[in-house]
């Protein structure tokens, strides 16, 4: 009887470190995912933002959630060429008024594009956590491929030694 695909290939990664690394840096792609799908959109902010200052217009609307309220307000801004724009940003607190001045992060090819300073400075634990993810990842596929070559050799090295010792 013949063994499935998936089985035979978990014997194979079983007898091959590389083929076992190589597994275990699929999972930890498939865990890393979402947190680079949650940084992409906020890295171009890092990367082709330019910052700015804007003021608060209006008073702050309540936005009902889940677990408790936000408040939404709304800002406007100018750019390097002197252009209006409005953005708006959720905080938990209603504690910016009309009037008062936040530092804002706009993108300069899609100047409409903005976000308050403060989110835009929460995504670098997130790039952080992503590139640490991805060399521990590199670092354990590699380091349990050589551990399992040298057992291999090791178990091979015990194979030849006689099993009786000289008296």
């Amino acid at each position: 009887m013949r063994k499935a695909t998936f089985v035979h290939f978990l014997s194979l990664a079983n007898r091959n470190p590389r083929i076992g690394a190589a597994c275990l840096g699929f999972v930890a792609c498939l865990i890393g995912s979402p947190l680079v799908i949650l940084a992409i959109s906020d890295v171009r902010f890092v990367l082709d933002g330019e910052e700015a200052n804007a003021r608060i217009v209006g008073p702050a609307a309540v936005v009902p959630m889940k677990f408790g309220k936000r408040y939404r307000f709304r800002f406007e801004y100018t750019d390097v060429n002197r252009q209006q724009h409005f953005g708006e940003e959720i905080r938990r607190a209603a504690d910016i008024h009309p009037g008062d001045s936040i530092a804002i992060r706009y993108l300069s090819s899609d100047p409409s594009q903005s976000r308050a300073e403060s989110e835009v400075r929460n995504i670098r634990p997130r790039v952080l956590a992503m590139i640490v993810l991805l060399i521990f990842v590199a670092t354990v596929g590699t380091g349990i491929a050589g551990v399992r070559d040298v057992l291999m050799k090791v178990r091979a090295n015990m194979a030849e030694v006689p099993s009786r010792m000289p008296d």
